[in-house]
């Protein structure tokens, strides 16, 4: 057992859950959460780290915005797609 609260929820038997639905375009809704089926665990069947979020989904490029509600914090959220970064360095071995 560790002392920290958030280091024992890895031990958990648990069901990740998502749902994406595109709205209009670009625009997409997401919803993420874990279920807790641990049967010997006191938090049985209930859910935790839900993430709910509106993005704008392009072939370049993606960004939006994020609610933790068990949390209650939220962010933003920017990501380039398709650049091959693998190549961009050479060794000089």
């Amino acid at each position: 057992n560790s002392p920290f609260k958030f280091d024992n929820e890895v031990d958990l038997k648990t069901l990740n859950i998502g749902f994406m639905q595109q709205i209009y375009g670009p625009i997409i809704f997401d919803i993420s959460s874990n279920l807790n089926i641990d049967n010997g665990s006191e938090n049985y069947g209930e859910y935790y780290d839900t993430k709910l979020g509106v993005l704008c989904h392009r072939r370049a490029y993606e960004f939006g915005i994020y609610y933790h509600p068990n949390n209650e914090a939220g962010g933003i959220y920017f990501r380039l797609n398709g650049f091959k970064f693998s190549n961009s360095v050479k060794e000089f071995f």
